[in-house]
Order: C-alpha cells, then sequence, then structure tokens
C-alpha cells in the first residue's frame, strides 16, 4: 500500500457519490466556470515512517475535503442534497479496499462548515476523516 494507491481508491470512491458533478483536484487543469462542481484535496496528516520497502507503508492517516459549489442564488437546498450524498456514501465505519490494505471512514457526521458565498457560488466545506492500515 502506498499513499498513490489509498489517493486512487479514495478518488475512486467520491465518484461513486450519486449525483457527483464535475470534481475538480489539485493540480489537474479544470475549468472553474463549471457549476455545481466540488472541488476535492486529500490532506495526509500521519503517515508510518516505518516504510516497507518500494515505497509500501503500514498507516496513513488523514482528510478528504471537498468543497461543495453552487451557483450563487439558489439557497442552502441544492448544497444540503449534495452533503447527504456525500456522508452516505462514506459513512463512519465504512471500510474499502485499497491496493495492499484497507482504507476505513473515521467521521461521523461529516464535518461540515459553514457556507459561504463568493462572487459567483455558494460554497460548503465538507471533511471526512480516514485512516489506511496495511494488511
Amino acid at each position: 500500500m502506498n499513499s498513490k494507491d489509498i489517493s486512487n481508491a479514495i478518488k475512486a470512491r467520491l465518484l461513486t457519490v450519486a449525483g457527483a458533478p464535475s470534481i475538480a483536484w489539485p493540480n489537474v487543469e479544470f475549468n472553474s466556470s463549471v457549476v455545481p462542481r466540488w472541488e476535492a484535496t486529500l490532506v495526509r496528516q500521519r503517515t508510518d515512517p516505518s516504510l516497507k520497502g518500494g515505497g509500501a507503508i503500514e498507516r496513513e492517516e488523514g482528510s478528504l475535503q471537498v468543497v461543495l459549489c453552487v451557483e450563487h442564488g439558489l439557497g442552502e437546498d441544492a448544497v444540503l442534497d449534495y452533503l447527504d450524498a456525500v456522508r452516505t456514501t462514506f459513512p463512519k465505519g465504512q471500510t474499502f479496499a485499497v491496493a495492499g490494505g484497507t482504507i476505513t471512514v473515521l467521521t461521523e457526521p461529516a464535518e461540515t462548515a459553514q457556507g459561504f458565498p463568493d462572487t459567483k457560488t455558494y460554497r460548503s466545506p465538507i471533511a471526512l476523516q480516514y485512516v489506511a492500515n496495511a494488511t
């Protein structure tokens, strides 16, 4: 199991969220005028330093942070539907496979922050904590 495997497994899982719009990932070209959209980032908070060789790791803790962006002026309901869909796909205790290990969702409910408008969108952040363990 390595960080790339973990990242790809979480990205694949996010793509299964019912009704998910286009998702923007760091360092990948994306048309920021697309609305609705999600802006997703994986934040690695702790990786076990005892490497198994070949870049394999024993354990990684982190969070999936997603900013849900909808058209400005549509009200909060547009974002709340997306929040519920993400929570349903990543419930606390959910485990799913990663090459050489498993990923477990630690957060319930997913941590959300107050939504806020910018010039073109209404944005609502959500964060899910995870731990990946080698098998």
